[in-house]
């Protein structure tokens, strides 16, 4: 008799790795949490680079040594809260 409960039965999605760790998420149910989002918007952005084309139209006149956040940073964050995305 073969063993039968080591194979997968609902499929999985791969994300990119978070610091240094696997990212996986899993469609069979169990306890839920709602940062999956996150993990979404962040590979959309990487693949698509959405937030560093939008950056490039923009024109920072800003003086470096006053920049405490890249516009690009700005906008990353801008997206997740238009979204309703917590970001803690």
């Amino acid at each position: 008799m073969t063993n039968c409960t080591a194979k997968k039965s609902a499929k999985s999605i791969q994300f990119s790795s978070f610091n240094h760790k696997k990212v996986e998420a899993s469609f069979s149910g169990g306890a839920i949490g709602t940062d999956g989002g996150l993990l979404l918007l962040r590979e959309v952005d990487k693949k698509l680079k959405l937030t560093k084309r939008i950056r490039s139209v923009f024109i920072d006149k800003r003086h470096l040594s006053y920049i405490d956040h890249t516009i690009e940073g700005m906008l990353k964050r801008l997206v997740k809260n238009i979204c309703g995305l917590d970001l803690g």
